[in-house]
């Protein structure tokens, strides 16, 4: 007995970030052209982008907060920032 082909293969290595490049350069020549077109189109398309974004990082933060240590959402962040780390400059 054979097994069917399998359909849902996963693109990786150079092809999947060449397939990312290319749809990324054709959002941002699509943004320009509409950008010069209509502006109000334009400036409505990036707004809400910016809403998608942040409705999509609320909802990470959301569903995750019961897998922080108790002390909130700062835990990575403050992990960052420890002397011992010395990932930001310090400010005096």
């Amino acid at each position: 007995m054979t097994t069917p082909p399998h359909t849902g293969e996963r693109v990786t290595g150079w092809p999947r970030y060449a397939l990312l490049a290319a749809c990324l350069l054709a959002g941002t020549a699509t943004l320009y052209a509409i950008s010069q077109y209509n502006y109000l189109l334009f400036h409505t398309l990036v707004e809400l982008f910016a809403v998608a974004v942040a409705v999509s990082v609320f909802t990470i933060g959301w569903n995750t907060r019961r897998q922080t240590s108790g002390s909130g959402g700062c835990t990575h962040f403050s992990r960052m920032c420890h002397n011992s780390l010395q990932k930001f400059p310090k400010v005096s």
